[in-house]
């Protein structure tokens, strides 16, 4: 078969090739005068220089250049494709010729069957002859890995980061800001569709699926009613699940959910609402003049400008509205959840689930958030090129002289004045937002959010104590070489103390000290070594911060709970749309029981994915006796029992080696090694045994794991004395704290 269609070839097929070592996939092929001078399969034909789209565009970083040069996936490695034509398909043979190289290669005739060369796909050009690939990735002829890629860079190229998968929505992070894509009037465009009944096609949204969502809570909510009128047999209830690697933007695409939900909520009370008065519409038209004067500006908004139109929006919602509360709960979780981190300066450190609840009409009028997994080991520690938690940086920038002496904080103190906050030398965002700014939204938040003067000083007093806590020195006992103290003299022990409402002594006594049980109703107390009392002081800091973080989640459902009316049956919600926001896949230069615990989450998430949207799919065709082929897609059951099947998983050795004496990280990866070495999904070569690693292959790729630390970061356990001391503590916030600890 002669042809000139467009295909992508696998690198390794193409190296494998013009390594003369190598002989598995085929031979090269000279070209002379555009002849393929092979006796075997060309017989002297000349092929032309195609001019499809496909090789004049083509999307692929090398395919410019030399197909075969670097092209870089972000992780220091090529691309595994490279595009080209084929020239020639026979029984023989299947010669192809890579885009700007003039040397042919011949390769195996059974190339194409072995899914070494894969097929790609013609698109249509625009009038300025660049081509247009499709919105919906569906309806490609040619639906494969290189295909996709293809596709979505041309798309990205164009500033669309939006593409449609059937019913999937798949975003790609622009870094940096496209405020035409979530104006009002993009807004109004998709409800309009739905509610107008429009027949007209829209570019795939984050709204488009926040849309679908509340269309069919409503419509199963409808059904239920027409039939019955009973809401408890009706299946209303949706989830939107946001997913996707580490800075790929599921923060922000989180929100616009939640923004564009609040406005459809808001809508649905629109009937019930009185005219506004007269006071009302001027300030009204006042902020739509506004909007438009903003909209006529030619330069982006610097990010200052960015976050106050953002502000002029929220107006539009009553501050006391539930919408307006579950949207200002943002601010607070991003500042004490989020950090900077390699690839993204406002990456959520926790996953949550948000569930929004709603009325028979389609109002909103209650919500309820769950978080997972915080990552406490931040605060005692950084990677290069990454940074403490929002807040404190927001607490020394943004705090007046003022408010900063009352946490026995200088005016002139800065980050790489504390020990939790210099770490890794990183102290800024390179997004440009400015903790100045973000400091004002936390407190406007609170503020909305009902959180009494008093209540916030607590909050930032024990957060404030943490970075004094972060300062104090643990000393080796004199004459005791396992034994230890605190340095009683260090400047910041008087303002942990202060703020946290205990005492010096009892302190020491909590950090450098641990009772064990010698009987019944017995107990003796032991000394700990210097470099264990500074773990139970590392301990210490982790243990207060996840309580406020649990703290403050538990304030924030206590505002947005829905508040039962006892005479109004149209108040009550009946169903729910739930947004699960999850960290993304991680792997990093060193990973270790965090980048574990993430990337298990995601091999969880991608099986639920496999099974509610590819799987119910095919079983729903076999139903309807529709024809078609079977989609081959990666099964990964195995990497969850690598990770935590019952007496063989990871996680389950971990938690054996954590409940029996003795044990160390070298312990711990020496029984992984014995219990998983022969899993298919394993690796652990002898370099990475002499220094305590292991490889993970996960469904996204192989990632190396540190064992070092695995036992103390799973344990995370403080000391009884240390809760003793907290659960004791002068100051009401911090001894509530401690209940919440236990």
């Amino acid at each position: 078969m002669n042809s000139q269609a467009p295909i992508w070839i696998k690198r390794s097929a193409v190296e494998a090739i013009r390594n003369p070592k190598v002989r598995r996939y085929g031979r090269a092929a000279s070209t002379s005068n555009s002849s393929v001078n092979s006796s075997s399969s060309s017989k002297g034909r000349s092929y032309s220089r195609s001019s499809k789209s496909f090789n004049d565009d083509c999307s692929e970083s090398s395919a410019h250049t030399d197909a075969l040069s670097s092209v870089s996936t972000g992780r220091g490695q090529q691309w595994d494709w490279i595009s080209g034509i084929l020239l020639e398909q026979s029984s023989e043979a299947v010669v192809v010729k890579l885009n700007k190289e003039s040397s042919l290669l011949e390769m195996a005739p059974t190339a194409v069957q072995e899914g070494l060369v894969l097929f790609g796909n013609d698109f249509e050009k625009s009038s300025n002859g660049t081509i247009e690939p499709p919105s919906d990735l569906i309806t490609l002829a040619h639906l494969h890995e290189p295909a996709v890629v293809h596709c979505l860079r041309h798309r990205y190229r164009s500033n669309i980061i939006y593409t449609s998968t059937g019913p999937v929505l798949i975003a790609l992070n622009p870094f940096k800001r496209l405020h035409h894509l979530y104006s009002e009037p993009v807004m109004k465009k998709y409800w309009d569709k739905a509610e107008q009944n429009l027949k007209i096609e829209l570019e795939p949204h984050v709204y488009q699926i926040a849309d679908a969502a509340f269309r069919n809570m409503m419509r199963q909510l409808e059904d239920g009613e027409r039939k019955n009128g009973d809401m408890s047999c009706v299946r209303a209830n949706q989830a939107i699940l946001v997913s996707g690697e580490s800075g790929a933007g599921k923060t922000v695409t989180t929100k616009f959910v939640m923004k564009y939900l609040a406005a459809l909520s808001q809508r649905a009370a629109m009937p019930r609402i009185k005219a506004k008065r007269a006071y009302k519409q001027v300030e009204e038209k006042k902020r739509v003049e506004e909007k438009k004067r903003l909209s006529r500006m030619m330069l982006t908004p610097s990010p200052v400008t960015e976050m106050k139109m953002e502000k002029a929006r929220m107006i539009e919602f009553s501050a006391n509205s539930i919408e307006s509360k579950v949207l200002q709960s943002n601010p607070i979780l991003e500042s004490f959840g989020n950090a900077r981190t390699i690839r993204n300066d406002n990456s959520s450190r926790f996953g949550k689930f948000i569930e929004l609840q709603f009325t028979s009409c389609g109002t909103l009028v209650g919500a309820s958030i769950e978080t997972y997994l915080l990552e406490k080991v931040r605060l005692v520690t950084q990677s290069p090129g990454e940074r403490l938690y929002h807040v404190f940086f927001e607490l020394l920038g943004g705090m007046s002289e003022k408010d900063l002496r009352q946490y026995y904080l200088a005016a002139t103190a800065n980050p790489d004045d504390f020990a939790m906050m210099n770490s890794s030398g990183t102290y800024d965002r390179r997004d440009g937002v400015s903790d100045v700014e973000t400091y004002k939204a936390l407190r406007s938040a609170m503020n909305t959010m009902k959180f009494q003067p008093e209540e916030q000083h607590d909050i930032f007093s024990v957060t404030a104590s943490l970075l004094h806590a972060s300062n104090l020195v643990l000393l080796e006992k004199v004459g005791h070489d396992d034994a230890s103290v605190l340095d009683m003299t260090n400047i910041h022990l008087e303002p942990v103390c202060r703020l946290l409402g205990i005492v010096p002594d009892e302190l020491n006594e909590a950090l450098c000290t641990f009772s064990i049980q010698a009987g019944r109703g017995a107990s003796v107390k032991r000394s700990m070594s210097q470099s264990q009392a500074e773990k139970e002081l590392e301990a210490f800091i982790k243990a207060i911060y996840g309580a406020m973080f649990q703290y403050l989640v538990m304030r924030i459902n206590d505002s947005i709970a829905y508040q039962v009316e006892e005479n109004d049956e149209n108040t009550r919600p009946v169903a729910t749309i739930g947004v699960l926001d999850i960290f993304g896949f991680e792997s990093f230069a060193t990973n270790s029981f965090e980048q574990l615990c993430i990337n298990y989450c995601n091999e969880a998430l991608q099986q639920q994915f496999n099974a509610f949207v590819l799987k119910n799919e095919q079983m729903e065709y076999e139903r309807e006796g529709i024809d078609w082929n079977f989609i081959e897609f990666p099964e990964n059951q195995d990497v969850l029992d690598l990770i935590d099947k019952r007496g063989s998983g990871i996680l389950n050795i971990l938690d054996d080696q954590c409940r029996a004496p003795g044990t160390t990280d070298r312990s711990f990866a020496a029984d992984v090694y014995l219990k998983c070495n022969n899993h298919a999904r394993f690796l652990a070569n002898r370099k990475q045994v002499a220094v305590l690693q292991f490889e993970v292959l996960h469904y996204a790729g192989p990632v190396e794991y540190n064992s070092d630390g695995f036992l103390e970061k799973n344990r995370d356990e403080l000391h009884n004395e240390s809760k003793a001391l907290l659960a004791n503590s002068a100051n009401p916030f911090v001894s509530f704290l401690s209940e919440v600890l236990n």
